[in-house]
């Protein structure tokens, strides 16, 4: 059975952030944002049972970690600046990214690739969405409220426990 994938990467991770400047893992980190969806396409079309492997494999779905440690990065940085006077574009940008995960939703629902386009992009345009979201959040306003209410943050412990727990059965 194959590790986790957050398991695998955080693995990785602490290393990149140890052993590289900001620019390098800022570098590192676009190469895999590019390379992730690039690889799911080669899993996909050229080994047997690619849906699975591009979903299971790390380094298939290691662009949304990567816009997550990339988010953190550019959160820490000069780069906050942009984000923090351009709020209407980071807004726009997230509304485009909902209505396309709402199409995608409809038409392709489910974890496991049935077609080579979920493969290659329909996980990093879900990752980019949340990664937006969560910039956006990071701002204030009222997602920032809405995401603090008890309710939410009680919905998000337990999933994240049910998450650490859910194959412990198996």
């Amino acid at each position: 059975m194959v590790a986790g994938v957050e398991e695998q990467f955080y693995l990785l991770s602490p290393l990149l952030v140890s052993y590289l400047s900001r620019r390098r893992l800022t570098q590192t980190l676009i190469a895999c944002i590019i390379a992730a969806p690039v690889l799911r396409a080669i899993v996909w079309f050229q080994l047997p049972g690619g849906s699975s492997l591009a979903y299971v494999l790390m380094p298939c779905r290691a662009d949304g970690l990567a816009m997550g440690m990339l988010a953190a990065v550019l959160w820490r940085s000069n780069s906050k600046i942009w984000v923090d006077r351009h709020p209407r574009q980071l807004k726009f940008a997230l509304g485009l990214l909902v209505m396309g995960a709402l199409v995608m939703l409809k038409w392709s629902p489910g974890p496991y690739a049935k077609s080579a386009f979920q493969a290659v992009g329909q996980y990093s345009w879900f990752a980019a969405l949340y990664t937006c979201l969560l910039l956006v959040v990071l701002q204030g306003g009222i997602l920032a409220r809405a995401a603090r209410w008890s309710f939410l943050r009680e919905c998000g412990r337990l999933s994240y426990c049910i998450y650490l727990i859910h194959l412990a059965g198996c």
